[in-house]
């Protein structure tokens, strides 16, 4: 049997709706179920077959709710009734663009209360587990239920963070299982990576907790066992993806080599320019493993240079970039930048190798300094190539090359890394979907033509140059 616990469970009340406020708002759709983390792990523990049973309090009709609403889904529980007029809580949850969640505090427990749930688990055995979920409203409360599973032998889950947490450690729980936000502020430490939650994960077991689960959201989450092994999983797959580099890459790295050809052809020293374009067409020739290699080290925790001159100006200590989701569009997008803004800028340099010098010559006899030469002279001059191969970046902005966004990718930064190339990838070929990644390879195809057919137009129309 395993028993869990909820100390002030509630009744959900989830509405979809695009909020507004100061309005009066009209919900979209609605749903209203059992609350409660103990609640919640009874209910999945049901639908996989285990035998459970959710124990802990309710009052008033409210609470009469939550156990009629239980009994509909076939849920076992024992929520005992709180005397006094107070009422168990309502959950407001409003799913729209922006989540917002209104949690009741729910009614007081007393001294007495205790004593009545203790006298429940009386019955619980050495083979039987218990779950204790959810916020401690009496820390206390929490500790003396421990003290009192300690004497049975069973296995004892805990769920909850901070002083509750901490304070249940000393009677060693099976299995303990904090978010990395809480497992950081147990600690007093923010923004936590994964590394350094390992290193606290294992602190925790110094402290007394056996095993160590720690979620990550949807980065997924890692297990410290009482062996010290451990193990990592992802978090399941949910709705794809992102198209992250796509527009960024082309807002960022279209100007970027025009400005190069532009910086270079101003440059008269012969031998300075040409070492300037051998230095910045280098980079193109380095594989995307190599690459991918290099910022792995740039950007290592420990000795990586990148990651101690951010230290130097300031930044986060041993921070581990190449791990951070949020890191991760700015690490894919400026490394390509560097690595391709000088190959790309060799067709301008080209262009403007056409422009005749005596334009120059007379704009210089006028009185025009460089910059305005520059923009009067150099710009419109290489304009239609600019033209051109915009349109035609325009039409690759959805086909980003699975290769290197599939070396970058681990398992704490997926949620920004995983973008339509590496889901086809892992549908077609890993899971076997040929059908399903087809079609998805043919939607982006077909959304990149139509990008390209109103790119071509709205050039055509503002400038006058274009494909057809």
């Amino acid at each position: 049997m395993i028993y869990t616990i909820t100390t002030n469970p509630s009744l959900d009340y989830t509405v979809e709706t695009e909020l507004i406020p100061g309005q009066i708002n009209r919900t979209d759709s609605e749903a209203i179920y059992p609350g409660g983390k103990g609640i919640n792990v009874s209910l999945s523990l049901q639908r996989f077959g285990q035998e459970t049973r959710a124990l802990g309090f309710a009052a008033g009709r409210i609470g009469q709710t939550i156990r009629d609403l239980l009994d509909d889904l076939g849920c076992p529980h024992t929520l005992l009734e709180l005397p006094g007029s107070g009422q168990s809580r309502i959950n407001v949850k409003i799913r729209g663009p922006v989540e917002t969640a209104v949690n009741g505090r729910g009614p007081a427990l007393g001294p007495g209360d205790l004593d009545r749930l203790l006298e429940l688990l009386r019955d619980v055995k050495r083979e039987d587990t218990v779950v204790i979920s959810g916020w401690a409203q009496n820390v206390t409360f929490y500790v003396s239920i421990f003290r009192q599973l300690a004497g049975t032998g069973c296995m004892t889950v805990l769920d909850c963070s901070g002083e509750a947490l901490w304070q249940c450690l000393a009677c060693r729980p099976f299995l303990v299982k904090p978010n990395l936000t809480e497992l950081g502020a147990l600690f007093g430490v923010e923004d936590l990576e994964y590394t350094e939650g390992v290193e606290l994960a294992q602190q925790l077991q110094r402290e007394g907790a056996r095993n160590v689960l720690v979620s990550m959201g949807g980065s997924g989450a890692f297990l410290l066992t009482e062996g010290r092994e451990l193990y990592f999983a992802n978090a399941c797959c949910g709705r794809t993806v992102n198209t992250v580099g796509a527009g960024d890459s082309l807002v960022a790295g279209f100007p970027v080599p025009i400005l190069l050809a532009l910086m270079v052809n101003s440059v008269k020293n012969t031998k300075f320019k040409k070492l300037t374009q051998t230095v910045t067409y280098m980079p193109h020739f380095i594989s995307t493993v190599v690459l991918v290699g290099m910022l792995s080290s740039f950007l290592s925790p420990r000795s990586g240079f990148l990651n101690q001159l951010f230290a130097a100006l300031g930044g986060p200590e041993s921070l581990y970039y190449m791990g951070s989701a949020k890191a991760f569009p700015h690490l894919y997008v400026w490394s390509g930048i560097w690595q391709n803004m000088g190959w790309n800028s060799i067709i301008y340099l080209a262009a403007l190798s056409a422009v005749d010098q005596e334009l120059h010559e007379a704009a210089m006899v006028d009185g025009a300094g460089k910059l305005k030469r520059i923009l009067h002279i150099d710009l419109p001059a290489i304009l239609p190539t600019m033209v051109i191969l915009l349109i035609m970046n325009a039409g690759s902005i959805m086909s980003i090359g699975y290769e290197k966004v599939y070396l970058m990718q681990n398992d704490l930064n997926v949620t920004a890394a995983e973008v339509i190339s590496t889901y086809v990838y892992k549908i077609g070929l890993g899971q076997q979907q040929y059908s399903y990644s087809a079609a998805i390879g043919l939607f982006n195809n077909g959304i990149n033509f139509i990008l390209l057919i109103i790119v071509n137009k709205i050039c055509k129309k503002i400038s006058g140059s274009s494909l057809w």
